[in-house]
């Protein structure tokens, strides 16, 4: 457990609650990843608020595009430069 401080709270002293955000399903076999990812990356945007809901559009098109942009946020993080 971390020991730091994250504003006035010490993380150590924090009681954990499990708890469900209310969220959209995927519709086929195959995104699961893209939906995982999506639904971290907007726990992590509103931290340390916990989202109410996480809304994320199923289509394929949407599929295709938030692989793209996922990659390209990978692969720009690493350093390497597409051309």
């Amino acid at each position: 457990m971390r020991r730091n401080q994250y504003a006035r709270e010490d993380w150590i002293n924090i009681k954990w609650k499990p708890s469900t955000i209310p969220h959209t399903f995927q519709e086929d076999c195959v995104s699961c990843g893209v939906f995982v990812m999506q639904m971290a990356k907007q726990v992590v945007e509103n931290f340390p608020n916990i989202p109410d809901c996480i809304s994320i559009t199923p289509s394929e098109e949407w599929m295709r595009h938030s692989r793209r942009q996922m990659a390209n946020e990978i692969l720009l993080a690493s350093g390497i430069v597409l051309k």
